[in-house]
């Protein structure tokens, strides 16, 4: 019963009384046997067990907490495993290589006319047999 008490003064001259923080209550005399008599009470076992009942129940919560975010996590990830063969099996093959039409340049062999155009406005005075512009 030593835990959560103490001896304390009065402002009395006499003897201590004790003071017990589990039943907020001051004994009337500090001796082992009133001590001993009063720890060993039904209401001072019962503010004990109440006391260490909410340190006990802020761990179970936290616990709780923790064991929940683990099973979150498991099935993450077991969700994910699962799904990720599926997609394998959509995906063509060399996906990485392909690019979006349009990005990037054509190849040299693909379309040469259009390059010839693309590269600018013909040059002046015919060049390569064509006719030269309209108006000129």
């Amino acid at each position: 019963c030593g835990d959560g008490a103490e001896v304390k003064h009065t402002q009395e001259v006499g003897m201590p009384r004790y003071y017990c923080d589990y039943c907020d209550a001051y004994l009337t005399h500090d001796s082992r046997s009133v001590r001993k008599q009063h720890c060993s009470g039904f209401k001072h076992k019962a503010n004990v067990r109440a006391y260490y009942a909410v340190f006990l129940e802020q761990l179970q919560v936290h616990e709780r907490k923790i064991q929940e975010q683990q099973y979150e996590q498991q099935s993450r990830q077991a969700f994910q495993a699962s799904l990720q063969p599926q997609f394998q099996a959509f995906r063509p093959p060399n996906m990485m290589m392909c690019q979006p039409v349009g990005v990037g340049q054509p190849p040299p062999h693909m379309f040469p006319r259009q390059q010839q155009h693309m590269r600018g406005p013909p040059p002046q005075g015919g060049g390569q047999g064509m006719p030269p512009p309209r108006g000129m």
